[in-house]
């Protein structure tokens, strides 16, 4: 089925790019961002969550590798921990108007030792923008006896929000062919810290930080 999907997702982007090369006509780029702009515009409390400065920046907890800006040359990256008594949310947003930034998180992943063992579309619950579409990863530690983690992660375009690698691509795509304008997009990850964590804590916290990223962003995150 997926296989299915993305040959007609390729053979309409094919279709619409023979229009667009017949108009000879370079698409609009929107003003770029920057990573100081993005660390203002993201909320640094969500519901009873605060997030925690780190020792090299105030306004995030930790900084991305370095390789990870190199490779992805977003606007910028912004990581930050959220907690609340024994909850913590570990927090990346990565913002960006070309389609080579967004990659499969399943390969970051498993560089870094882990495998995606179960991958589940859900719905994360919001008070102002729905139920927005997300992927919950259920990852293991290759050749460890450590538990299960989650990780939960969602993009968004100037349309609205997919769970999807694929569909982040082809918004920015259909953009570009029919609009002849690039847009953003934007790329958010969710990781519980804290201990046995439940799928429904993940989402609600997921759902109170889009809450707020829309609040801080005007619409934007």
């Amino acid at each position: 089925m997926e296989r299915l999907k993305a040959r007609m997702y390729v053979a309409s982007a094919l279709v619409l790019l023979a229009g667009v090369l017949a108009t000879g006509s370079k698409p609009n780029r929107p003003e770029p961002k920057t990573e100081a702009w993005m660390e203002r515009h993201l909320p640094r409390k969500v519901g009873v969550f605060s997030f925690v400065p780190g020792p090299d920046n105030p306004e995030q907890t930790y900084r991305m590798e370095e390789s990870t800006y190199e490779l992805l040359k977003p606007y910028g990256i912004v990581c930050r921990v959220f907690r609340a008594g024994g909850e913590a949310y570990d927090v990346v947003v990565i913002a960006s108007s070309s389609r080579q930034t967004f990659h499969d998180p399943s390969v970051c992943f498993s560089g870094q030792g882990w495998d995606f063992d179960r991958l589940t579309t859900v719905r994360i619950p919001t008070k102002t923008r729905g139920e927005v579409p997300a992927t919950l990863a259920v990852r293991s530690k290759r050749g460890s006896n450590e538990p299960e983690r989650l990780a939960l992660y969602l993009y968004k375009s100037e349309s609205g929000f997919v769970p999807s690698t694929l569909l982040i691509k082809w918004e920015l795509f259909k953009a570009q062919l029919l609009q002849r304008r690039a847009t953003d997009g934007i790329f958010y990850r969710f990781i519980p810290l804290h201990p046995q964590p439940s799928v429904a804590d993940t989402l609600r916290f997921a759902g109170e930080f889009l809450d707020a990223a829309a609040a801080a962003s005007q619409g934007y995150f």
